[in-house]
């Protein structure tokens, strides 16, 4: 009876003109929530009962305040398809890119299925094109730490499921609190390894979708990144990207250099979308190539 009650309530409050429901997904925060729908973490929490704002689940259905009477956010929220765009792989396949093919052309087609324009796309995929280190484990040590790190199949590439949750357990140990616990040993995969959050929700993902030690492989590996980036950026990343891309002109390049100073943070990125650092103008001049050649190919 209790929770036939709770549920009436929270249909009566749903039905209501300003109010709007949510579903979380994996790398969601309440604060980028909030960001998007042009409210506070701390409304949210507060509308749903919610104790702990760092605990929410993927899966979790929440009630948003419709500040704007708009029950659509920018981009327009949809699930990303998970697959390759042909056009886009069958052009790769003949490029210098070649060996990033079925990769790339998963990302692209994850991104612009989530509502994201071609600009964005190909920016993303020049920083991908510059990392793009699939299931390599990244790791740094603390002074007091100086001990080495060793997957349980060995090596610095998880090859098992055991890996996968070797690294988030790593990551999750009880060992000080939040940023503090990467005193531990920090370590991640590939380009999640500067945030603490992020190694233990791209874990997460990856868990998702690799069900067993078979299914450790690159091509899962580039679909688990995908999907996580694309659920990032509308976690609240991609208004600090966008924002960023289209002051500098919103070129292919401009967003290069967005995801690069805004997103991935690689060393020798600028940090102020200057073009100066040598990671920006790498990546800078791969978008460029990308694009041209894909547009060339007639494959946009």
């Amino acid at each position: 009876m209790k929770y036939q009650y709770l549920f009436l309530i929270f249909m009566l409050i749903s039905s209501c003109s300003s109010y709007r429901t949510y579903t979380i997904v994996y790398g969601d925060t309440l604060s980028g929530i909030a960001k998007r729908f042009g409210t506070t973490y701390q409304e949210i929490a507060r509308l749903n009962g919610i104790a702990d704002p760092n605990r929410i689940q993927a899966g979790q259905v929440i009630l948003i305040p419709d500040s704007s009477g708009s029950s659509t956010p920018d981009p327009t929220p949809q699930q990303p398809s998970i697959g390759k765009n042909e056009k886009v792989l069958a052009a790769l396949q003949r490029s210098q890119w070649s060996q990033k093919a079925d990769s790339l052309a998963v990302a692209y087609n994850t991104i612009k299925s989530s509502g994201y324009s071609t600009e964005c796309a190909i920016g993303l995929m020049a920083n991908l094109v510059a990392e793009g280190n699939y299931g390599i484990v990244e790791y740094s040590f603390s002074l007091s730490h100086s001990y080495g790190f060793r997957l349980p199949s060995g090596g610095s590439k998880c090859r098992t499921i055991e890996d996968i949750k070797y690294v988030k357990s790593w990551t999750t140990s009880d060992y000080g609190s939040e940023f503090s616990k990467v005193k531990k040993g920090s370590c991640g995969f590939g380009s999640v390894q500067w945030s603490y959050d992020r190694r233990v929700n791209f874990a997460n993902v990856c868990l998702s979708i690799m069900k067993k030690d078979s299914d450790v492989h690159d091509g899962n590996w580039a679909i688990a990144e995908a999907t996580f980036i694309a659920q990032e950026l509308k976690g609240g990343y991609y208004s600090s990207v966008k924002n960023a891309a289209v002051n500098a002109g919103g070129s292919v390049e401009a967003w290069a250099e967005a995801f690069t100073d805004r997103y991935e943070r690689p060393s020798g990125a600028d940090l102020n979308m200057s073009g100066t650092g040598s990671a920006c103008q790498t990546r800078r001049r791969i978008a460029r190539e990308l694009y041209d050649y894909l547009r060339n190919s007639n494959a946009l």
